[in-house]
């Protein structure tokens, strides 16, 4: 895939608003093509596994796991932080 056509792609991705079970192969497209865009759209993805009411921790950490090459250490950091703080609210 050329870049064109991946950033298209990502820009595509980024302008609609996802639920729970997305592919989480968006998030390295996001990665690759917007990295800048990556915290908010990984922060809508955990909210919306956290939403589900389930103990998603599988999920949670495939995302964590998929963002964690794109971001800074201190931005990976709070990332967590605040995964862990929304997970002891909805407990």
């Amino acid at each position: 895939m050329n870049d064109n056509l991946k950033d298209l792609l990502a820009e595509k991705i980024l302008k609609k608003k996802y639920t729970y079970g997305i592919d989480f192969k968006f998030l390295d497209i996001i990665c690759e093509r917007k990295p800048e865009k990556l915290y908010d759209f990984a922060n809508e993805v955990v909210e919306s596994i956290i939403a589900e009411g389930a103990k998603k921790y599988d999920e949670v950490l495939d995302v964590l796991l998929r963002i964690k090459k794109c971001m800074s250490k201190e931005d990976f950091t709070n990332f967590v932080d605040q995964i862990r703080a929304r997970v002891r609210l909805s407990s």
